[in-house]
């Protein structure tokens, strides 16, 4: 199967239209290496170090701990649930 290219501004119309945001949550690989031994509280630090905050792309703030909690602050924040 071929590339398939998109007539010129076709890609920059749609964004237009239509924008993208990524939400990253944790980091697994990094360089070619697995971060998966690491603890959650490290691959977010890693995660923060990488400055991927930007108009299309966010890192949320974390919740450690029980889930009960972790839902109730999710609800008081008005999100719709966590992951």
């Amino acid at each position: 199967m071929g590339l398939i290219r998109a007539p010129a501004g076709a890609v920059e119309r749609a964004a237009r239209r239509a924008p993208a945001h990524l939400v990253v949550f944790d980091v697994m690989f990094l360089d070619g290496r697995s971060l998966v031994g690491q603890s959650y509280v490290e691959r977010r630090q890693v995660l923060r170090s990488l400055g991927l905050e930007g108009p299309s792309c966010s890192v949320p703030g974390a919740a450690t701990g029980r889930s009960t909690e972790a839902l109730e602050l999710t609800r008081a924040s008005g999100l719709e649930g966590i992951l």
